[in-house]
């Protein structure tokens, strides 16, 4: 895969996030299209891709939902981090590797966003119940887990682009 797959990737899972899964409420949460995918890309494809994923994705959800821009493209690009370490430590991270490893930095991602909301925007740290904050990791992680699948199975079908070796 390339940058601008990744790209493209990132506007329209930022389009979906914002239009048909603001719509899809469970429980009073929503799911985290981009947040995830940007996971899957660090561990599966690779840190380029999925730090473009993670910042152009995070403008654009910025900037279609009137949230001080680059606040959340802040909070994926730390948690992408993150998962590209994880996904160095686990060497080949298989799907459950993907979806557990989502299910974890859901939580640091939603409070990270909340703080940088919150420092930004002057919006109050309002309580957020446990049980919301779970519903939201269990749903990015079976979209991880069902992403990391698909992705896995196009990257071995059509490869990497070949670049250069540092």
């Amino acid at each position: 895969m390339s940058m601008p797959v990744a790209v493209v990737t990132a506007s329209l899972a930022a389009l979906l996030e914002t239009s048909v899964l603001s719509e899809l409420s469970i429980a009073g949460a929503k799911p985290d299209l981009v947040f995830v995918l940007a996971i899957v890309f660090a561990m599966v494809v690779g840190f380029d891709e999925a730090v473009a994923l993670a910042l152009v994705g995070g403008l654009l959800i910025d900037a279609l939902t009137g949230r001080p821009l680059g606040a959340t493209a802040l909070a994926m690009l730390v948690v992408t981090g993150i998962s590209a370490l994880i996904s160095r430590l686990a060497r080949s991270p298989r799907s459950v590797t993907v979806g557990i490893a989502t299910f974890v930095l859901s939580w640091p991602f939603q409070a990270l966003l909340l703080a940088i909301l919150g420092i930004t925007a002057g919006i109050g740290m309002a309580p957020i119940p446990v049980q919301a904050f779970l519903v939201i990791a269990m749903m990015n992680s079976l979209m991880a887990l069902a992403a990391a699948h698909v992705t896995q199975a196009l990257y071995r079908r059509f490869g990497g682009v070949e670049g250069l070796e540092w």
